[in-house]
């Protein structure tokens, strides 16, 4: 789970002192989204566009930063599982 997305989800997180359930509320976005992306036991759910603009829209993390995390954790999956 080293990515930037990673690093900069977890500051806007302490800086609010909130929950990921909080977290999630604060940008609409689903709390199932945000426990399935600090769990790395969960498949790999790619983010999608309207989650990435809620994100981007609300904490002002870039798309770019996001589209790195799931090209990285989709080929982290992938070698996990052999293929």
């Amino acid at each position: 789970m080293n990515t930037e997305f990673y690093r900069q989800l977890v500051a806007v997180q302490r800086k609010h002192a909130v929950s990921k359930r909080k977290l999630a509320k604060m940008c609409g976005v689903s709390y199932g989204t945000f426990i399935d992306f600090f769990n790395l036991d969960k498949p790999f759910r790619p983010l999608l566009d309207q989650t990435m603009a809620k994100i981007h829209n609300t904490f002002g993390i870039s798309y770019e930063v996001m589209e790195e995390y799931n090209e990285t954790i989709k080929k982290e999956r992938q070698k996990e599982r052999g293929e």
